[in-house]
């Protein structure tokens, strides 16, 4: 809906229209698991993993997910197409129609 508001579409890299598994990898292995606060790890699961290796998870998860997140907000601003890190990884860029 946003991107139908503000006119943007999601094509590849050489501006053709993408597949479902292209948009399936962008929006969901990559947005969803990387970029949109991964470190949400459910408590039960912290608190599964901290007693099987007396290892505290939450505050390295929740660092290695800012980094990610911030990596790939750089990347959109250095790079030529405004590309973030999901767009690279499924060779994607968000075009104005």
């Amino acid at each position: 809906l946003g991107k139908h508001i503000l006119h943007l579409k999601i094509v590849g890299n050489n501006n053709d229209d993408i597949n479902l598994k292209t948009m399936l990898i962008r929006e969901v292995l990559v947005i969803m698991l990387f970029e949109e606060r991964m470190y949400n790890i459910s408590t039960i699961l912290q608190q599964l993993f901290t007693l099987l290796t007396h290892i505290q998870v939450v505050r390295a998860v929740v660092t290695i997910f800012w980094v990610i997140t911030i990596v790939s907000a750089l990347l959109v601003v250095l790079s030529k197409n405004a590309q973030s890190l999901h767009d690279r990884i499924a060779h994607t860029i968000v075009v104005r129609v």
